[in-house]
């Protein structure tokens, strides 16, 4: 489950819960007699926080590492560093071991992996990596920005938007795409953002995993949302679920 700056409270497990304040993330462990909540700070000054599916542990930014924190023990593992310290964009291969920018960290649904989005060559390309710091691996190598990471249920394939463009995402057509977790078997299920009817979807970080087989999105145009659909990743059966302009911030149930 992600979570961002503008988030106040996520629970992990029992009556534990994380929380950001002033860019630093703390833990809390809430009394039901009442009593004011024990807190204690995990980390500070972190970016990209990311709390795993079992909600036991955190990964996150910090200084060019990719980091994995489990919560209730404080043992930090540090991936590595892949942002180094001496960045000079000429003369740089764009190799996996030296990015500028880590950002949309998705776990998978077993927690031992990472697939998160990191750029080197203006450009946004998707990376793997195990939470031991092993086999990382970079699954795209093009000239466009991908982003939203989700996991299918089983790890088996990761579905993601793409834009050439960079900004809020309004007005950027974004393909939706879905791929092997080991980069293969790249297949764009929304192609140039249009959808049946004349509708068009742009990046706005939306995408959920229904089941193996199908994903749901909201579609997001300069003139506003453009409802709530759902696609068939091997048919690309794409259909309507919310036939209404200006659906937002849908929420989805534990099981989607």
């Amino acid at each position: 489950m992600p979570f961002s700056a503008q988030d106040n409270k996520i629970n992990t497990r029992g009556n534990d819960f994380v929380y950001i304040q002033d860019n630093q993330l703390w833990l809390g462990k809430a009394d039901n007699s009442g009593a004011k909540p024990v807190v204690k700070k995990i980390v500070d000054q972190t970016a990209g926080y990311v709390l795993s599916n079992s909600r036991s542990k955190i990964a996150y930014v910090d200084d060019g590492y990719l980091k994995v924190i489990t919560i209730l023990s404080g043992e930090e593992i540090m991936l590595r560093k892949l942002m180094p310290d001496d960045y000079s964009p000429s003369g740089r291969a764009a190799s996996p071991a030296y990015l500028d920018f880590i950002g949309n960290i998705a776990w998978s649904s077993d927690d031992s992996k990472l697939a998160f989005v990191g750029g080197n060559d203006a450009q946004a390309d998707i990376y793997t990596i195990s939470v031991d710091g092993r086999n990382l691996k970079r699954l795209t190598d093009d000239r466009i920005n991908e982003i939203s990471l989700v996991w299918s249920p089983y790890d088996q394939k990761i579905a993601f938007q793409t834009t050439t463009g960079l900004g809020s995402g309004a007005g950027y057509d974004s393909d939706i795409v879905v791929m092997n977790s080991d980069g293969g078997n790249y297949s764009k299920i929304v192609i140039e953002g249009k959808l049946p009817g004349d509708y068009h979807a742009s990046p706005a970080e939306n995408l959920r995993w229904i089941n193996n087989d199908e994903i749901s999105f909201l579609a997001w145009t300069v003139g506003g949302y453009q409802g709530i659909w759902k696609a068939n990743v091997n048919t690309k059966q794409i259909t309507h679920l919310v036939n209404k302009l200006g659906e937002s911030d849908p929420a989805w149930s534990g099981k989607n």
